[in-house]
């Protein structure tokens, strides 16, 4: 039910991908306190510009039925930011990131929803 989507305009995204994912995978499952079957990782190039240059930026949107929290988010945000930090070339002023916490009503897996 956690879901992260990564987009970067970092040109190594691509091939340092697997590594990375798996990275954001478990620290997701970890601070979420949720199985790793249920994280899911999107992770994408996209041509960015910010703060009026295009040099290497990123946007991690990360949402998740339940564990979501404005004191989680906090250690999240720290967390998230390293692990692309430590992957791709991608400072941590370049690096936006969204949480969203989704009712379990409106988030469907294998033919039901979780609420």
């Amino acid at each position: 039910m956690p879901f992260l989507r990564l987009t970067s305009s970092d040109p190594g995204t691509e091939a340092k991908a697997p590594a990375l994912s798996a990275e954001l995978s478990q620290s997701i499952s970890a601070l979420l306190g949720k199985p790793e079957m249920y994280v899911m990782i999107s992770i994408s190039t996209s041509v960015m510009r910010m703060s009026g240059t295009d040099a290497p930026a990123a946007f991690i949107d990360l949402r998740s039925v339940g564990g979501i929290s404005p004191q989680k988010n906090k250690i999240l945000s720290k967390t998230l930011s390293g692990i692309v930090q430590k992957h791709l070339a991608v400072p941590a002023d370049r690096i936006f990131l969204t949480f969203t916490d989704i009712p379990g009503a409106s988030w469907d897996w294998n033919g039901d929803t979780f609420g």
